[in-house]
């Protein structure tokens, strides 16, 4: 079952490499702009050698995303989101789900 959207699909699924067991389906594993996301952790070595300070989600803005267990990062677009804002897709549109407010 895809962590993100909660349904059981027959695709492909990402897994979690560190044990920890969560599973996102390839739907929901893209960034907005339909590049396949990286789970990340630490500063990401073309922001690190850009000399930036910190990794900010793209979507609320959250600030330090390098500091915490892992976050969504798009090496392509440069787009970043926290886990809680990475919105699962509708798999019947193909677009992202709308967020609750």
């Amino acid at each position: 079952m895809c962590e993100a959207c909660m349904l059981e699909r027959n695709t492909n699924h990402y897994v979690c490499s560190a044990g920890c067991q969560y599973r996102i389906c390839a739907d929901c594993a893209e960034c907005r702009n339909g590049h396949l996301l990286e789970i990340a952790q630490g500063m990401p070595d073309d922001y690190a050698r850009a000399g930036t300070n910190g990794v900010f989600c793209n979507l609320c803005n959250k600030m330090g995303l390098e500091k915490e267990s892992f976050f969504w990062h798009c090496d392509k677009c440069k787009y970043d989101s926290c886990t809680a804002c990475q919105p699962p897709v509708d798999h019947e549109t193909g677009k992202y789900a709308q967020q609750e407010a």
